[in-house]
């Protein structure tokens, strides 16, 4: 058996050189116990704080099946989720700005159990709390009160500016 004098980058760290190489031929495992994470919490991106991702989530359910109603077909979910993150986004709790970054990042995570799941779904009534909450548990630990809600204006360079009702920064109030 032969070593080789360079040493080998490991996943493990603060390891002698002699450990590592016995690790590399496989008679020691090296694992670090890690903080066990919920399935949310390993594709909600930290710059997203659960409020807006939970938010998102909702935001998504309600809008997709505004335009989905009553269908199915994986031809028709997947053009409506194409474009979800486009559609009023001023409605919800937070800024336009804000929701499309928050819907773009929950896509990035969840966007082929989004589909099966709108695709499997029994009735519109229930697919919200059904995905959000207990599928996807978005909305586990999401604390609105700290959350004010959007009043139809965005900050633009310190000035309040209004949002129309299709999302629209009006840019003759700058």
């Amino acid at each position: 058996f032969f070593f080789s004098s360079r040493r080998r980058h490991t996943r493990c760290s603060g390891v002698s050189w002699a450990r590592r190489c016995v690790q590399e031929t496989g008679f020691i495992e090296c694992k670090k116990k890690k903080k066990q994470k919920s399935q949310d919490e390993d594709r909600r991106p930290s710059f997203v704080p659960k409020e807006l991702w939970c938010n998102a989530c909702q935001a998504i359910s309600r809008e997709a099946l505004k335009v989905l109603r009553h269908r199915t077909s994986e031809v028709d979910i997947a053009e409506a989720l194409n474009r979800i993150c486009f559609q009023n986004m001023a409605v919800y709790e937070f800024p336009p700005p804000d929701m499309t970054r928050g819907c773009d990042a929950f896509i990035a995570g969840w966007d082929e159990e989004l589909e099966s799941a709108l695709v499997r779904r029994k009735n519109n009534e229930d697919f919200e709390n059904d995905f959000c909450y207990k599928q996807t548990k978005a909305c586990e630990g999401a604390d609105f009160s700290k959350v004010s809600k959007n009043d139809n204006y965005v900050n633009v360079n310190g000035k309040q500016v209004p949002v129309g009702p299709d999302g629209a920064i009006k840019m003759d109030e700058l």
